[in-house]
């Protein structure tokens, strides 16, 4: 793997909860589901550096590393194509809930994150990626799944 990974931070403030994207670079969307409470809130954003480098790790199993079995394209030419990723990525949306759905009960933050290319010598939108973190209660071990991935 030679691409490496950077996560970039828009500090735009994000005051009408907007869509996020490349060009807007606003701070992220925020969903906080109120089946949360404020203190297990509280707990699960203490563990988010945790989560986000977590998340950098499959990002990196799933769309970098094409020798991982976990590969989302086996070839340089299926979608997404490694080649074009620049190795910046962004979070565009977290959402806080209790997941509840029979073959899941606990907790789950969904991070939707952007990956850039570069077109016409300028930076763009060209991956979407969904990946929930699942964990029983707010400390407990957490389990990542990758949820989709689109172009944007």
């Amino acid at each position: 793997m030679s691409l490496e990974l950077n996560l970039i931070t828009f500090e735009n403030e994000n005051v009408d909860n907007d869509y996020v994207n490349f060009e807007n670079k606003l701070s992220p969307q925020i969903e906080i589901d109120e089946s949360v409470s404020k203190e297990d809130l509280e707990k699960i954003k203490e563990r988010r550096a945790e989560m986000l480098a977590d998340i950098k790790d499959v990002i990196i199993d799933y769309f970098i590393d094409g020798d991982s079995p976990n590969s989302m394209s086996s070839h340089d030419t299926d979608f997404p194509q490694r080649s074009l990723l620049t190795g910046n990525y962004y979070i565009s949306g977290e959402d806080y809930e209790y997941a509840d759905s029979g073959e899941y009960i606990g907790f789950m933050v969904c991070f939707c994150i952007g990956m850039t290319e570069i077109f016409n010598d300028k930076e763009q939108d060209y991956l979407g990626i969904d990946i929930c973190a699942y964990f029983d209660t707010v400390d407990s071990e957490i389990d990542y799944v990758v949820i989709s991935h689109n172009s944007i």
